[in-house]
């Protein structure tokens, strides 16, 4: 199946103008199970106000208790370190969950400069299959990211 892959590179002036992503990516985070499909879609953002910032990957392909395609989007608070082996999103400090199976959590997210106007970014994450106000009609999900000092 196709369980996904991410992979994550730091910002350095000594990038390789070429090469094997795997092979020179700092942290790669992987699926756990077949069809999970993690790395559909990251976005980094400081949504905790820290300073440093966090990183967004989803998994909308994640069987859960609720269903299959439940989804699931974990948060990885940063400063993130290089290892060499790789994370899973259940590894994430903060793990949302769509809210039924076939929800599709994290089949597109994003992060936002600022939705509410509190000085700190925030993301969206979307559950494009969810049934709560119709049938497949799908649901946006604001996640409120934490002004820092």
């Amino acid at each position: 199946g196709d369980t996904g892959r991410l992979g994550v590179l730091f910002g350095s002036a000594s990038l390789p103008a070429t090469g094997d992503l795997w092979d020179i990516a700092d942290l790669e985070l992987r699926g756990s199970a077949g069809n999970e499909r993690v790395g559909t879609r990251a976005a980094a953002a400081d949504l905790d106000g820290d300073g440093v910032g966090d990183l967004l990957v989803s998994a909308p392909g994640w069987d859960g208790p609720l269903g299959g395609d439940q989804g699931r989007v974990g948060l990885f608070a940063g400063p993130l370190s290089a290892s060499s082996t790789p994370l899973q999103v259940s590894d994430a400090g903060m793990i949302l969950v769509g809210e039924a199976g076939g929800d599709a959590l994290g089949t597109t997210l994003a992060a936002l400069p600022d939705a509410n106007g509190d000085g700190a970014p925030d993301a969206w994450l979307a559950s494009p299959y969810n049934d709560a106000g119709a049938a497949g009609g799908g649901r946006l999900h604001l996640l409120l990211g934490i002004a820092g000092p």
